[in-house]
């Protein structure tokens, strides 16, 4: 994993964002919180000055205790400025509702440029996090590809199904992927422990 600095990031350029609760802490308890997360996504997006999106989400997966997104940057500074704002208003709204204070997420949130001959691959890591990991997920649509199954119009998942010829294409894909993805995470679990 390449993390970049501020500055590296590119308009028109994708990046994988994540980030989890501070401590592992579990950050979403129930489905008003993911209603709320999502909903956050969509309304501070937009740029003041030009009232344009600042990135488009074409995959995300949100977890109890952390969130991936997969965004093309759309304006210079947008991906800072988006995860900015949606780390304090998600943070005060949640520290309202528990009555809880102080920071909700693990520090500042991390991103990852994908290139366009990955970017197949990182729709599913995103998307299908949770099966990857082997975890269930805690509330229904809380990922792209659930959203695209049942044709529900949130961001700009669409999109993503761009780099396939269909959705069953994207299953399909998925499906070896995932496979793929957990035997390279075992294999290096068990690098790591022979050594």
């Amino acid at each position: 994993m390449h993390s970049l600095r501020f500055g590296e990031r590119k308009v028109g350029e994708f990046y994988h964002i994540f980030n989890r609760g501070n401590n592992k802490r579990e950050t979403f308890l129930d489905v008003q919180d993911i209603e709320q997360f999502v909903s956050l996504l969509e309304k501070k997006n937009t740029d003041k000055n030009t009232k344009k999106s600042l990135v488009s989400i074409i995959s995300f997966s949100i977890l109890n205790n952390h969130f991936h997104l997969l965004a093309r940057q759309e304006q210079e500074g947008g991906i800072q400025t988006f995860m900015h704002r949606i780390g304090i208003a998600y943070t005060m709204y949640f520290n309202k509702k528990y009555d809880t204070t102080g920071s909700l997420f693990q520090g500042k949130y991390k991103f990852v440029l994908v290139p366009l001959d990955q970017l197949q691959s990182k729709i599913v890591y995103v998307n299908c996090n949770h099966k990857i990991h082997n975890l269930q997920p805690v509330f229904k649509n809380t990922s792209g590809i659930v959203c695209l199954k049942e044709k529900q119009e949130i961001f700009q998942v669409k999109e993503s199904l761009n780099y396939f010829d269909s959705i069953k294409h994207l299953e399909k894909y998925a499906e070896s992927e995932i496979l793929h993805i957990q035997h390279q995470r075992n294999q290096s679990l068990l690098s790591k422990n022979e050594l």
